[in-house]
């Protein structure tokens, strides 16, 4: 990881997704319906639908396998990913389509934003940021596909991004600190680890005032213990 005054100037892709996936992606067909400049795309065959490109973002896809090379133009610096991460928070929260293509989309395309902070081994105080503004949308997507049975949830696939979010949230957190309500969102995620109780004494110190309350719930759970 990068040093706090280190810049993360390799990368220079400056649109959500990378021009030659734009290209790819159209020549084959693979426009997400949420991509689609028809407003009824979900409803049409994928070999109808039209791009708009404003609403492509970059998709995730596996590493190839031996390669350390990677094209600068296929990665997005911090600005473009904080704008893109905006972009879909609020298409999750605004979005009229189907809770299940929604959620299938935006948590893909996290999923693919993370990819490029880690190839780019982006700063701390950067991964901080963008950390803070996703998780939430992890919390609040396993209650609603949870309590709706959404058809393709995989339970286990959104539990292990969400605990890889947190685990490297908590790695930057060590390093910097953070004064957001994540810090309680992991505490009480991991409540039932033991571990997680050294961790709130060792922070209790550093948390936010309106927080400690809240948080002195695991010393309750930890004496019924």
């Amino acid at each position: 990881m990068n040093t706090l005054s280190e810049a993360d100037d390799n990368a220079t892709c400056m649109t959500m997704c990378p021009e030659a996936e734009i290209r790819f992606r159209e020549s084959r067909c693979l426009i997400h319906p949420l991509e689609s400049s028809d407003q009824t795309a979900s409803t049409s065959s994928s070999k109808s639908r039209r791009a708009d490109h404003s609403r492509m973002v970059k998709v995730y896809s596996r590493p190839a396998a031996g390669r350390d090379d990677v094209d600068p133009s296929q990665l997005r610096p911090f600005p473009v990913l904080k704008r893109t991460v905006s972009y879909l928070l609020r298409l999750a929260n605004e979005s009229t389509a189907s809770w299940t293509l929604v959620y299938e989309f935006v948590a893909d395309r996290l999923r693919a934003i993370r990819q490029d902070m880690i190839i780019q081994r982006m700063n701390p105080l950067h991964t901080l940021e963008l950390l803070e503004a996703m998780i939430p949308f992890y919390f609040i997507a396993e209650y609603r596909c949870e309590s709706r049975h959404c058809p393709g949830y995989d339970r286990k696939l959104h539990s292990t991004q969400l605990e890889e979010c947190l685990c490297r949230w908590k790695e930057v957190f060590l390093l910097i600190g953070s004064s957001s309500d994540i810090s309680l969102c992991y505490l009480l995620r991991n409540a039932d680890k033991t571990e997680t109780y050294q961790d709130y004494t060792e922070w209790k110190t550093q948390l936010p005032p309106r927080l400690r309350s809240v948080v002195g719930l695991l010393d309750g759970c930890r004496q019924l213990h």
